[in-house]
């Protein structure tokens, strides 16, 4: 029998982070002209640093074209998906400790955040595992919240 899927997130950089990649090649024009006008006594110099700090800003933005994330939630387990490598977690719901949600500065304008997962180890221990850069994670972590206090005993409202 099929598992059903409660919450489904693709994470690519590649369609969503166009605001990011913007502002990387952003950062990495004004470094270079702040390199450049730094250098002033020694124009080569300024241009050689100049033309190394776009290479270097090309290069970020060329290597978060290449992730890809997908996190799926279902009823009774959550797996972690990296896209490349096909390098791949699973999570059984019953040992979810702990939820949280976090949004970075520059992610606020984007409308998304990350979710941390807490779970329990096989020999007592903790993990973490984040799901980065999700766009309207609310209804997931209310549900692995709800999920985290029936695990350890208390109710969603945290009686």
């Amino acid at each position: 029998m099929e598992e059903k899927i409660l919450f489904q997130y693709v994470m690519s950089y590649k369609a969503y982070r166009r605001a990011m990649i913007s502002c990387r090649a952003a950062i990495a024009a004004v470094a270079a002209g702040a390199l450049a006008a730094l250098c002033v006594v020694s124009i080569p110099l300024g241009i050689v640093l100049a033309v190394a700090a776009l290479f270097v800003g090309a290069l970020a933005v060329i290597v978060s074209l290449h992730r890809e994330y997908t996190y799926t939630v279902y009823g009774a387990r959550i797996v972690f998906k990296k896209g490349g490598d096909d390098r791949r977690a699973s999570v059984p719901t019953e040992r979810v400790t702990a939820v949280s949600y976090k949004s970075a500065f520059y992610e606020k304008d984007l409308g998304t955040g990350t979710v941390t997962v807490t779970v329990r180890t096989d020999k007592g221990g903790k993990k973490r595992y984040r799901m980065k850069h999700i766009l309207d994670a609310a209804p997931c972590v209310d549900y692995l919240k709800k999920t985290a206090a029936r695990n350890n005993g208390a109710t969603a409202d945290g009686e």
